[in-house]
């Protein structure tokens, strides 16, 4: 099995060189500057060897720009998702029925949570756009029915989004880390003091109060969502999408030679596992 050693964006960069980057980044420097300005983290290069992606991350340092060093492997390390089915908040403690099994989370408890919800604009290659959807902030009807399963006119949602607005819970336990999603399509938001239009945006706001020793990771909020590559299928404007950006073919071949099953991989996802392995850096 080869190796594969990713540079992967630490954002936010503070003031980076952009020009100076780019030279490093293979950009002009305005898309340097984009590229750096972007707030969720991102795979930017892979090698086999160790020692060119220490380098690299090593002369980025030097333009202000902040990237961390991990390998293909990492990614299959991340706990896996036990999706949230019902919890509710006690006095002291919230518990969360997730497969099955009840969860008791003391509101001291040390949590790194990471908090996924599409933009209001979707993109779905080639530059284009789907329907205004907001996950968090709907202000239309239309927004409105694509939070529930079927647009007014009865189509589905865009594959796009799909599982993609979410809220996961990264628990230290004794037995080993875990994961915990509350998935808006999926999780029973009914216990909330107040639940409204937006029950994921409420669990934020009710976590953020209770969970004092939360650590919020808040990059992959408001990022427009692209969907997902598919290997032998032809990608319109390829090229706009530098480095491994999600929705490149060189991400999706990347992943596959990685693992299979990373193939499958949404945007949310990918930036959620990377969020987790670049923790305490």
């Amino acid at each position: 099995m080869s190796s594969h050693y990713l540079v992967v964006s630490n954002p936010p960069h503070g003031s980076a060189d952009a020009a100076e980057a780019a030279v490093h980044l293979g950009m002009t420097p305005a898309e340097a500057r984009m590229k750096i300005n972007f707030c969720a983290p991102e795979i930017w290069f892979t090698d086999s060897d160790r020692e060119p992606m220490t380098e690299m991350q090593s002369v980025l340092a030097k333009c202000g720009v902040s990237t961390m060093v991990l390998t293909g492997q990492d990614l299959l390390t991340v706990p896996k998702k036990y999706v949230v089915e019902s919890f509710a908040f006690g006095d002291s403690q919230m518990v969360a029925k997730a497969d099955g099994a009840e969860l008791t989370l003391g509101y001291d408890a040390p949590i790194m949570a990471v908090y996924c919800k599409p933009a209001a604009e979707v993109f779905t290659g080639g530059g284009k756009r789907s329907e205004l959807v907001d996950w968090g902030r709907p202000s239309s009807s239309v927004m409105l029915d694509r939070m529930s399963h079927t647009s007014s006119s009865g189509e589905s949602k865009p594959e796009s989004t799909s599982g993609e607005a979410f809220l996961d819970f990264y628990l230290a336990l004794e037995s080993g880390d875990r994961r915990v999603s509350f998935m808006l399509e999926e999780t029973d938001f009914s216990s909330l003091p107040i639940v409204g239009r937006y029950p994921l945006q409420a669990l934020v706001a009710e976590c953020e109060r209770r969970f004092p020793a939360l650590t919020f990771d808040r990059r992959l909020e408001n990022v427009r969502v692209r969907s997902r590559a598919v290997i032998g299928q032809p990608i319109p404007f390829e090229e706009k999408r530098k480095l491994f950006s999600f929705g490149s073919l060189a991400l999706a071949k990347l992943l596959t030679d990685i693992a299979p099953e990373l193939a499958e991989l949404t945007q949310n996802e990918l930036g959620s596992r990377l969020s987790y392995l670049m923790r305490d850096k």
